[in-house]
C-alpha cells in the first residue's frame, strides 16, 4: 500500500511473463470497470498503481456472496468466450483443450523436476502416472463434445481473490490468466470451499449434506450457461471438468516454473506443487478406470 494526500493508493509489480496483467485489465475494463481494479497508472514493466480495494475480502462474508461472485464471473467468461483470438493474440497461454494431452506429457518428461529433491516421485508413482496419461485426452475429448466455448480461465480465481465492493464482485490478480476451458475457473474455486471431513475427492456430484456451499457456487455457475447446453448436460461437463482440474494443476505449476528463479520462494513452490499435484492424480484418477489394472 502507498500512502498519499488522495489516500491509499496499491502499488503491485508482477513478474516477466505473459499475457502483461496490465493490458488484459485495459481490454476487459470498458464492459468489465465494475468488475475489475482501477489502474491510475501502468508501464511496460508491469508495474501497476492502482487505487486501493475498499471492500471486503468475500472469504470472510457469506456464503451468498461466494454464489454471486461465481454466478458474475461466468457471465464475464461468457461474454469473453468470442474474443478468444484477441485473448491468445494478447499473449494469454493456450491451455485449450487440444493442447492438454500435449502439455501433460511435457509434464511427465520433466525428469530434472519430478525427481528432484525435496519429495521426488518415485519409480513406482511414474509408472502409475504414465499409466493413467491417457486419461487426459480422454476427458478433453468428452469436454470437447459440449457446446461451452473455452475463454478467459483465471488459474487462481478463488475466495482470496476476490473483493465485495457494495453488491459487486471485484477480481484480480489477472496475471495468471490463460485460454482455456471456462469451468476450470469454477474447480479452482470449488477447491477453496471447506468440504465435509471423510468426502473423498472423487465425490465429483457433490451429494454430502455438508456440500452445501459447494453445490449452490456450481448451480449458480452453471446457470449462466443454460442458454448452451441443457441443466443435465451442464452438470456433466462441471464432473468432467472437476476431473481434467487434477490434472491440470499440475500442467499450470509446471508452466509457471520458466518464469521464476528457482532458488527463489515461488521456485521452491512450484516444482513441489507440480509434483504434489501429480500424487492427487495417482490418488483420484483410478476411480475413473474401474475396469482398467
Amino acid at each position: 500500500e502507498v500512502p498519499t494526500t488522495s489516500g491509499q493508493l496499491f502499488f503491485k509489480a508482477v513478474y516477466d511473463k505473459p499475457p502483461g496483467e496490465v493490458d488484459l485489465i485495459l481490454a476487459l475494463q470498458p464492459r468489465w470497470a465494475q468488475c475489475l481494479p482501477r489502474l491510475l497508472a501502468a508501464d511496460e514493466r508491469g508495474w501497476m498503481l492502482m487505487e486501493n480495494f475498499d471492500g471486503e475480502p468475500i472469504e470472510k462474508m457469506a456464503p451468498e456472496r461466494w454464489v454471486a461472485a461465481a454466478s458474475r464471473f461466468g457471465q464475464l467468461q461468457m461474454d469473453c468466450a468470442v474474443a478468444v483470438d484477441e485473448w491468445l493474440g494478447m499473449g494469454c497461454p493456450d491451455r485449450r483443450l487440444c493442447r492438454l494431452p500435449a502439455l501433460f506429457a511435457e509434464v511427465l518428461a520433466d525428469e530434472d523436476i519430478l525427481l528432484s529433491d525435496p519429495e521426488p516421485l518415485t519409480a513406482a508413482e511414474m509408472a502409475g502416472l504414465r499409466t493413467l496419461q491417457p486419461v487426459v485426452g480422454e476427458l478433453c475429448a468428452k469436454l470437447s463434445t459440449y457446446d461451452i466455448p473455452e475463454s478467459l480461465h483465471h488459474q487462481d480465481f478463488r475466495s482470496g481473490n476476490l473483493i465485495a465492493i457494495g453488491d459487486e464482485a471485484l477480481f484480480y490478480d489477472w496475471g495468471d490468466t490463460v485460454v482455456s476451458h471456462p469451468f476450470l475457473s469454477l474447480q479452482r474455486m470449488l477447491d477453496f470451499v471447506d468440504r465435509p471431513r471423510g468426502v473423498p475427492h472423487w465425490d465429483w456430484e457433490m451429494k454430502h449434506r455438508g456440500d452445501r456451499l459447494c453445490r449452490a457456487i456450481r448451480d449458480a455457475y452453471l446457470k449462466e450457461w443454460t442458454c448452451l447446453e441443457s441443466p443435465r448436460r451442464l452438470t456433466e461437463v462441471h464432473i468432467l471438468s472437476r476431473q481434467l482440474n487434477v490434472a491440470y494443476q499440475a500442467i499450470r505449476w509446471h508452466q509457471e516454473i520458466p518464469h521464476v528463479e528457482l532458488d527463489s520462494g515461488w521456485g521452491r513452490v512450484m516444482p513441489r506443487a507440480t509434483k504434489n499435484s501429480l500424487r492427487q492424480v495417482l490418488e483420484i484418477w483410478p476411480c475413473l478406470r474401474p475396469d482398467k489394472p
